[in-house]
C-alpha cells in the first residue's frame, strides 16, 4: 500500500476554543468512521497572552518540521489568521489529501468553522513526532513594527 500524500492544510477558525474542540472532535469521528479515510495532522492552533499555542495529533513521524512546511499561505493570509487568533478565535488544522478536502471542509464547516484550504507546496506535510504521539507547543507572537520602543 502506497504511503498517504497529505498535500492541503485545510484551516478552521472557531468562535473559541469549546467551539473549536467540537470541530476537531467532529472531524476525527468522521475520520474513524470511514475506512476510506486517513486524515493526516488534526490539531488547534490558539494564542494564551503573548504566545501562540499548538496542540496537534501527530498521525506520521513529523517531529519539528510540521510548521516549516510551505503551506501556501501568504503574509496577508497569515495575518489575517493572527488577528483572529489575537481577537480569541481557535484554529482546527487538518492536514488531508486533495481528495479529502470537500470533504473535511463540508464537516468543519457544518460545526461552526470558517473554513479555508491551503495546498501544500512542493509536497506533503507526511515527510519528516513518533507516530500517535500529540505534541503541545508554543511560541512567542511577532510584534508589529509600529515605530515604538519597548
Amino acid at each position: 500500500m502506497a504511503k498517504q500524500k497529505d498535500d492541503h492544510v485545510v484551516i478552521a477558525l472557531f468562535t473559541d476554543e469549546d467551539a473549536a474542540k467540537a470541530g476537531e472532535k467532529a472531524v476525527k469521528k468522521w475520520d474513524k468512521s470511514d475506512k476510506d479515510v486517513k486524515l493526516g495532522d488534526v490539531g488547534l492552533i490558539y494564542t494564551k497572552g503573548d504566545k501562540i499555542k499548538t496542540h496537534i495529533d501527530h498521525m506520521y513521524d513529523m517531529g519539528d518540521s510540521y510548521f516549516k512546511h510551505d503551506t501556501g499561505l501568504t503574509k496577508d493570509e497569515i495575518d489575517k489568521i493572527a488577528k483572529a487568533l489575537d481577537g480569541g478565535q481557535v484554529a482546527v488544522v487538518v492536514a488531508c489529501t486533495a481528495d479529502d478536502v470537500t470533504a473535511v471542509s463540508k464537516e468543519l464547516t457544518t460545526a461552526g468553522g470558517t473554513v479555508k484550504d491551503y495546498a501544500v507546496k512542493g509536497g506533503d506535510m507526511t515527510a519528516a513526532p513518533a507516530a500517535g504521539s500529540k505534541t503541545t507547543g508554543s511560541s512567542t507572537k511577532p510584534t508589529s513594527d509600529s515605530g515604538k520602543s519597548s
